[in-house]
């Protein structure tokens, strides 16, 4: 299996679109301990773990705190392929990892090129989106019926079972 197939935003691409995609992602290659991003920075790229662990951590009530561990396969920061919003979250390496980052530019330049490969992949990202969303859903509903509100914690929980 190509490793970019092993990415939810990439499946159901053809060999030559996944050619174009390695031509317009960049590798990355981080130490353990190093910063993907900051919880607050700008979005604009979406990273894609290929080897190694990385931990997601949130801001909540003034600490910070692990929510998530990420194994190869993953991807953090997809919205920021979407939008100009902050990152909701710090990622850090674990342990030596090496990510592929995909910029929303280089996107948007694909789409101007290759309009099905960029649609393709914005479609990937919208379904992933969408389950995160439902699964949000499915849990409040869950939560309702209990009579207790989901807290801030247990939706970040609930948001980071799925691939960030």
């Amino acid at each position: 299996m190509d490793a970019f197939q092993q990415f939810a935003i990439f499946r159901g691409l053809t060999t030559s679109e996944v050619l174009e995609l390695r031509r317009v992602t960049v590798e990355v290659k981080l130490t353990r301990g190093a910063t993907v991003f900051c919880e607050g920075d700008a979005g604009d790229s979406a990273f894609l773990l290929l080897t190694g662990r990385a931990e997601v951590r949130r801001r909540v009530a003034g600490d910070e705190r692990a929510v998530a561990t990420l194994e190869a396969g993953t991807t953090a920061g997809e919205m920021g392929l979407l939008n100009n919003a902050p990152r909701t979250a710090t990622v850090v390496a674990l342990e030596d990892a090496k990510f592929l980052r995909l910029t929303r530019a280089a996107l948007e330049e694909l789409l101007r090129d290759q309009p099905a490969t960029a649609a393709k992949v914005y479609r990937n990202t919208a379904r992933l989106l969408a389950d995160r969303l439902r699964t949000l859903g499915d849990e409040f509903a869950r939560r309702s019926a209990g009579g207790a509100p989901a807290t801030p914690d247990e939706i970040t929980k609930v948001l980071s079972r799925t691939e960030l």
